[in-house]
């Protein structure tokens, strides 16, 4: 049953790039470009790095964001569904979004000071954990 779901999705999401791809084609309007474009960036979400703790991710969403899947690109078999996103990197979408709210923050308000509690308890409601009372000398 999961298998039939899993290929209905990845199908849609083959057909919709295949839609794109085919209608970009057809015009050199930048503008159109662009604005289909935006609706494939918002419709079919891709996310790739690679981080501490993790290593190498990919990720994709096929509704717009609210499930996340673990995906493997394979030369023979293409796009290989592993699991959800949370299954094979627990704790990787948490950490995700919150570098996605700080560099929100920062674009609307400008940089955060790590020697303003105002800051830290910005930084504490985004989902960091800040190490109060530490000094460089207590290393040692």
């Amino acid at each position: 049953m999961q298998l039939i779901i899993i290929s209905a999705i990845l199908g849609a999401a083959l057909v919709a790039l295949g839609f794109f791809i085919g209608r970009r084609s057809k015009t050199l309007d930048l503008k159109h470009t662009i604005e289909e474009y935006s609706w494939y960036r918002e419709h079919y979400l891709q996310r790739n790095g690679c981080m501490v703790g993790y290593g190498s991710y990919l990720l994709m969403s096929f509704d717009r964001g609210r499930n996340w899947y673990a995906v493997d690109r394979s030369s023979e078999k293409g796009v290989v569904i592993l699991g959800t996103a949370e299954e094979k990197f627990p704790g990787l979408l948490k950490n995700l979004k919150m570098f996605d709210d700080l560099t929100s923050h920062v674009k609307k308000n400008g940089p955060l000071s790590l020697g303003n509690e105002s800051d830290l308890v910005k930084l504490e409601n985004m989902g960091f954990t800040i190490e109060r009372g530490k000094s460089s000398e207590s290393k040692n």
